[in-house]
């Protein structure tokens, strides 16, 4: 999902399979990856040199900074963006039809219960809350640990607020504890265990996340100026060169 740019981007159907790119994909350390809507997303990579576990026929990795598990869909199209001043592909963006998706589309802070897809076994019976993005397409929590004595009662007291007014100030105490933030698609779950950067400070080139309620209250799925085509939405994208800037790198 590129941030806008004067630049214009086109889509194309990709010559190979979405299954075949997948797992092509799936081990390389040279990608990026993420899942996620205008103002609220995850990125997920790893260094050449980092532990992780993979599972090429689950289609999932994990690693001690974040992990990726994707459910590929027989109605999932593979789409190449490329700027128009440069003919390298700079997104692969796996869409599904509108028609084929339906998200929980919850638009404030709520309890969902135990996670029990998590990635890491230990942490399937944490709780989950919704951070109420909206979407059709796409959900985004926060994982709390059941014996949390500071963030869970917070985010319990929040339940009903909004992400455009801070969960009622709550969203300082996201930032602050940085509890596991998981986004998931019907084409996949991303989720993200490293910090949350202190306020000024920059992600990391590896896994992170934005939630941007500036941007959110645009209720865009694509940034402006997508290619995608209506009528789709993208769940899960792969960025095969370097990492690239997400919506609100910079923030």
């Amino acid at each position: 999902m590129h941030a806008p740019h004067s630049v214009q981007r086109t889509a194309r159907p990709s010559p190979d399979a979405p299954l075949a790119l997948l797992h092509h994909h799936l081990g390389d350390p040279g990608v990026a990856w993420s899942v996620g809507i205008w103002g609220g997303i995850g990125e997920f990579r790893f260094d050449a040199d980092e532990a992780r576990t993979l599972d090429a026929d689950g289609l999932t990795v994990v690693t001690a900074r974040g992990g990726l598990r994707i459910a590929p869909s027989d109605a999932a199209v593979a789409l190449e963006i490329r700027r128009d001043d440069r003919d390298d592909i700079e997104e692969i963006a796996f869409c599904l039809p509108l028609a084929n998706v339906a998200g929980a589309q919850r638009g404030v802070l709520t309890e969902v219960g135990s996670d029990t897809g998590a990635l890491r076994d230990a942490e399937r019976h944490h709780i989950l809350f919704d951070l109420g993005l909206g979407s059709a397409h796409v959900d985004g929590f926060v994982r709390v640990a059941p014996h949390d004595g500071a963030l869970l009662p917070r985010l319990r007291a929040a339940t009903g607020r909004s992400v455009l007014d801070g969960y009622g100030g709550a969203g300082a105490s996201i930032a602050a504890a940085s509890p596991p933030r998981v986004f998931c698609s019907p084409l996949a779950r991303l989720e993200v265990y490293a910090a949350i950067p202190a306020m000024g400070g920059r992600s990391p080139e590896g896994p992170h996340s934005h939630l941007l309620p500036a941007l959110l209250a645009q209720r865009r799925s694509q940034a402006p100026g997508s290619p995608i085509p209506d009528g789709w939405c993208c769940c899960l994208s792969l960025y095969p060169g370097a990492p690239q800037a997400l919506p609100g790198e910079d923030q």
